[in-house]
């Protein structure tokens, strides 16, 4: 069966020569014993199902532009004729300018009242930049706001530089129209570069910010950034992920940073670097890490203190600047 809507006038346009209550008929016998409806027909019009459909294609329209597919095996309808619930949802959702949203989850509910989608169970979702997986999702047609929760996997492949970002979380909200996600609870994530011979970028979090209009992640609470044999924590960072190979940081650290470099020298020699600053910057270009804001370098036996810090790499050096002199230690 087909549904068209246009605003609040229906049509059903039916491919079969049925009635209404034969295709009800037809739906039950057809899913036998051990039917999805069979099991639940009671319990949903205990809650107020009004009919239930199989095999059902929903058009929604707003303006005469489309707002909303849906496709699904069975579709209960309740009593208020705006809420329906759909077993086995997959379809499409349709934004202002002309973006779409691909979904699929295991049940669904809809609220054509609140414009609201809400999908449960092997959730999937697909914009023109990610791809999205939860455990939960509820899309609000009107404000194009996304919600997810529950084991919340995402990758987005910038079209700036084809970088691909991979975060995981256990809640998340994207702003669809602004390109703009938040990430929270057990947020980490890792960066891949286009160029396969460029290093993954790691991190992890307690929320994250992500930007695609300017391509910043900002990460905030109890901070982590692994790459190469570094290792840096904070209480804030931020990662701007156009500056790769470029002479400006790629990505920065605040408040309470602390630093571990394992170096692998000469003649197989390994040696660990650590150090303490309120604020770091990474250049990725340069291999150079610039540590400002009372840092301090400790290096085998070696204490290391001055207003700016500069760390390049494998190598011991360790270049001083105390606005009276310039050191280089080695």
């Amino acid at each position: 069966m087909v549904i068209y809507e246009r605003s609040k006038t229906l049509l059903l346009i039916w491919f079969a020569m049925i009635t209404l209550g034969s295709s009800v008929y037809f739906m039950f016998t057809n899913f036998g014993d051990s039917s999805l409806i069979d099991q639940s027909n009671n319990d949903e019009k205990n809650k107020g199902a009004k009919s239930f459909l199989s095999s059902v294609d929903y058009f929604y329209m707003e303006d005469e532009k489309p707002k909303l597919f849906l496709n699904g095996e069975i579709l209960v309808m309740y009593e208020n004729g705006n809420t329906g619930k759909v077993i086995t949802p997959n379809g499409m959702a349709y934004l202002g300018n002309d973006m779409e949203i691909k979904y699929a989850a295991n049940e669904g509910m809809w609220d054509r009242d609140k414009d609201l989608i809400e999908l449960s169970g092997d959730v999937k979702m697909e914009t023109v930049d990610s791809h999205i997986e939860s455990n939960q999702a509820k899309y609000n047609l009107k404000k194009e706001i996304l919600n997810y929760d529950g084991n919340v996997k995402t990758k987005t492949v910038s079209k700036e530089n084809g970088d691909t970002v991979f975060v995981n979380a256990d809640k998340a909200t994207s702003w669809l129209n602004l390109k703009k996600s938040s990430f929270q609870d057990k947020v980490s994530g890792h960066i891949v570069r286009k160029r396969i011979y460029e290093e993954k970028v790691y991190f992890s979090s307690d929320l994250l910010n992500f930007d695609l209009f300017t391509h910043i992640i900002d990460l905030i609470g109890r901070v982590t950034i692994k790459h190469q044999q570094i290792t840096a924590e904070a209480r804030k960072g931020e990662i701007h992920l156009k500056e790769y190979n470029k002479k400006l940081k790629y990505y920065a650290l605040s408040d309470d940073v602390k630093l571990q470099q394992n170096l692998m020298l000469s003649q197989n020699k390994k040696i660990t670097r650590r150090a303490f600053a309120e604020r770091l910057e990474g250049i990725m270009s340069e291999e150079k890490i610039i540590l400002t804001g009372n840092p301090k370098v400790f290096q085998e036996r070696d204490v290391v203190k001055g207003n700016r810090i500069i760390l390049r790499g494998d190598t011991e050096t360790v270049e001083v600047d105390d606005a009276i002199t310039n050191v280089i230690v080695k």
